[in-house]
């Protein structure tokens, strides 16, 4: 198995984050709709993939930076992060199916998290789907906490929409 290495994106890859993150986002493995209820379908719901010119909008604003996952050669994951003031949001995480559970999301995260730290952050947020638990465990396992909700927030294609937890983390000494 080949190493994996996080380096900051280039500023002419956008393409390359959107072509990755529609990768990332699809639902190629959402249930049938004979085998799931609304809540099934609404559980594959990851997010939407940005064109590259949003990617590039997105990383032109002060404070934004994105990171790209890579074994070997081949990109297989992305972080997307913004730093305002003294806060950063992870504006987007994503890792390829067939790299899953292999550690890439741990690694893009620990490495979002010091980013944001160096730009000065002491807190770090972001949103989940409520439905969403294996992110919501993942997230609690770096020690996020819920500070919130935004309700009917992630909009499905069949049945009701789905609640954003919005998760927190303390990075810097307060």
């Amino acid at each position: 198995m080949t190493a994996i290495e996080i380096r900051a994106a280039a500023p002419g890859e956008v393409s390359l984050l959107a072509a990755l993150q529609a990768a990332c986002y699809g639902n190629e493995n959402a249930p049938s709709e004979a085998s799931a209820g609304p809540e099934a379908a609404a559980a594959t719901y990851v997010g939407e993939a940005w064109p590259a010119r949003s990617w590039a909008e997105v990383l032109a604003m002060p404070g934004s930076f994105a990171l790209i996952a890579a074994a070997g050669s081949e990109p297989v994951g992305f972080f997307l992060g913004q730093v305002v003031i003294d806060a950063s949001e992870v504006l987007g995480l994503g890792v390829l199916p067939r790299h899953r559970r292999a550690g890439s999301g741990r690694l893009l995260l620990e490495a979002g998290i010091a980013a944001a730290l160096d730009r000065g952050a002491g807190v770090i947020q972001l949103e989940v789907a409520e439905n969403n638990r294996g992110a919501w465990a993942f997230y609690e396992s770096f020690g996020f906490g819920l500070a919130g909700r935004r309700s009917g927030y992630y909009r499905v294609a069949s049945g009701p929409a789905v609640d954003a937890l919005i998760l927190r983390k303390r990075i810097a000494a307060a």
